[in-house]
Formats: C-alpha cells, structure tokens, sequence
C-alpha cells in the first residue's frame, strides 16, 4: 500500500520526536546523576558511633561454645554446620514466601507463624499441619499490614501498619484473639514493658511539640514509652541525624527492632542497617554498644536538592533477626549480600550469619553461617528450626 507524503512527512516527524524526547530523558538522567550528591549512611551521623564497648566477631572456638551455651545453641551451632545429620519433618504448609514470615514457639509442640502477607496461624508439630488464628482484614481479631510479632508470656502482641496492635492469648490451642489496642501514631517496632505500657520506635513527634524552623537542627529521639492511653511519656535514644531530609529516614531510622530485657529491665535496638547493638538500661541512658565487626555498610546515593535516593548497589549487610531466649542470651541474624558478577561465579550471592550474645557479661559466640545463591532464611526456636527446602516447609528438632 503506497503512502502519501503527508504520511510519510508525520512518520519522519514521529520518529524524531521520538529520538528527541529521548535524547531528552537521557541527558536529564544524565545530568540529575551529576549534580552534587552524598553517600549515606555517614558513620558521624550514626548516633554514638564513637562510643563502643564490646565486639562481636567470629573468632570464639567450639570449646567455648560447648561449655557455655545451652544445648539448643549448640545444637543449632552443628545444624549450620550439617544440617543433613538432623532428622527433618515436612509440614503441610503454602506459604508465599519464607522472607516474610515470623515465627514464635507456644511450647514444644506448637508454632505461632505470622506470614505477613496473609495470615496468623498456628503450627501443630505432631500433625504437621497448621490452624488459621487469624486473617487478613480491619475487623476485631483481624490483621492488616503486619509488621512484627513479639511474645511475651502467653500473649502474643502484633502491630499491624494501620495503628493497631492486635493481642492474641496462647494459653490454649489454638491462641485466641483477645484485644486491638490503636495507636496514634506511626511505629515500626513495638514491645511490652508492664501491664498497660509499650515501648516503640517511631519517628513522629511528642504531641503538641513545635516544628523547628532549623529542621537541620531537629535530633529524632526514636524511643518512646507509650502509656494505656497511648501518650508518650517519655522519650529516650539518638536515630541517624538525617539533617532534617525526610527521605532518610525510612531506611536508617524506620527499619528497626526494639526489645525489653525484663530481666535485666534494660532496652535493646538495632536499626538494620547499622552495625551496633544499642543496649539501654532503666534510666534510659546508653549503657552499652556492641559492634558486629564483619558487618558491611552499604552505601546509598543521595541527592539533597531533589530527595532522591538510590537503593544499595555494593555489598551490604543488614540486621535482620534479633532474639532473646531464655532471659539470658541475645540471638542475632546478620544478612550479607555480595556482588560476585566480576569475580568468582562459584561463590554465593548470600550470607547469613548468627551470633549469640551473653546479656549479663556481653560476651559473643560465633554460631555459624549459611551461604546461599538465593535468599533463604530459617527461623530458630528453643525446640528447633524451620526452615524452606526443595519447595517444602521442614521443621527440624534440636
């Protein structure tokens, strides 16, 4: 079919605007990259950076391991080793994705699992098979958005990202729904102090207080002690001083883990991209920082005049499972993730790393690690460890 010049004169115009839009796209690309930028985080921005006490490495031996830990570490210690020489289960569970799980032993026979994207559900080890507790929804005893789940007792309290922490009472099979308390602000990290009080980690201001002029000049204190009405009354802690730049403060202030040692009635915070563990006691004052020594900063470009911010490109790690068993020892997760493209394709994109942490004394125990081409994760209780293989969900006894 012949065309007629005025066709062929629009098809001509239409390929060059094409080219010139993109030509246009590019060079703005172009020049958004070479505006001034900065590499966060910044270890002087990191709040008491200068101020550790204790490390955490890998170089404590199995002698010392075997003499001091419970069994359950020690046994989790060969799992990492040789997982093949424990007997394995295989539960009758779908789940979307083993990454987006947390899970909390009842007893010897019984998980608590909160797939974050679906549902509560409670795990029968004997059976192999699992009980809805709770769904997704905005109605009494349903979840929305779930961020975390902690267990304290028989309680088990989930906060969930539309300003509720659902309390659900286990101690019964199966956990029963029996409380939603609303919040009034947003947080990322809750835990239970006393009888009527949370604390949390949240970026929103004490109510009523001003907004500075000079945001430059504004420190987040992240810690808050929430009463039964929800009002803060207190705050404590330093975040990461973003200088007042809101786009910094999701990912170096708003992915954090705050826990109360009940025991020793002292705060623990991570913020997962930092390599310090944040130790708090009753006065709210910093009493210790320990430092993961192999942990890997990544850095993010940053452009201050536009807010944007690029996701991590290096090597980094990053935080991801804190733990208390037994009132006694701290367990920590670090994940590290490696860009092996120009060098030795043998080796493994991922990296998990666990360490025990003695909350008495700050003594570190090196635990093991597993390397993976792929993301992974496994969930370690005081009974055993869950975990995904070949497609299945396995349950291992320590």
């Amino acid at each position: 079919m012949n065309l007629s010049n005025a066709q062929i004169l629009f098809s001509k115009w239409n390929q060059r605007s094409i080219l010139l839009i993109t030509v246009f796209i590019f060079f703005g690309f172009a020049c958004q990259e070479n505006r001034k930028f900065e590499y966060h985080p910044k270890l002087e921005n990191i709040p008491y950076a200068d101020r550790v006490t204790n490390s955490i490495s890998k170089e404590k031996s199995s002698e010392i391991l075997n003499e001091q830990l419970p069994d359950y570490l020690i046994n989790f210690r060969k799992f990492l080793e040789s997982p093949n020489q424990f007997n394995e289960q295989i539960l009758e569970l779908y789940i979307q994705s083993i990454d987006r799980l947390e899970v909390e032993a009842i007893n010897e026979n019984s998980l608590l699992m909160l797939d974050f994207r679906k549902r509560l559900s409670q795990i029968d080890l004997i059976r192999g098979k699992s009980t809805s507790v709770a769904s997704q929804g905005r109605g009494p005893g349903e979840l929305m958005g779930a961020r975390e789940m902690k267990k304290v007792g028989d309680f088990v309290y989930i906060l969930n990202s539309d300003l509720r922490i659902s309390i659900f009472d286990c101690k019964n099979i199966p956990c029963l729904h029996q409380q939603t308390i609303p919040i009034k602000n947003a947080v990322s990290s809750i835990d239970k102090v006393e009888d009527s009080t949370f604390v949390v980690i949240s970026t929103e201001r004490r109510s009523g207080e001003p907004v500075l002029e000079n945001q430059e000049e504004y420190q987040i204190r992240p810690l808050k002690i929430l009463d039964k009405l929800n009002n803060t009354v207190q705050e404590f802690g330093l975040a990461y001083d973003t200088k007042g730049h809101w786009m910094l403060e999701r990912p170096m202030i708003d992915y954090g883990t705050v826990l109360f040692d009940r025991k020793r009635e002292q705060f623990i915070v991570i913020f997962e991209r930092f390599p310090f563990i944040y130790i708090y006691n009753k006065q709210f004052k910093l009493d210790t920082l320990l430092r993961i020594e192999s942990f890997i900063i990544g850095k993010q470009k940053y452009w201050p005049d536009t807010g944007r911010l690029r996701t991590i490109q290096n090597d980094h790690s990053l935080i991801k499972t804190v733990r208390i068993f037994d009132n006694k020892y701290l367990l920590v997760k670090v994940n590290t993730k490696k860009d092996y493209a120009h060098e030795d394709n043998s080796l493994k994109n991922y990296q998990y790393d666990y360490y025990a942490v003695n909350l008495t004394t700050f003594e570190s125990y090196y635990l093991g690690q597993i390397s993976m081409n792929q993301e992974f994760d496994l969930f370690i209780t005081k009974y055993g460890v869950l975990y995904a293989k070949n497609d299945n969900i396995k349950w291992t006894n320590l």
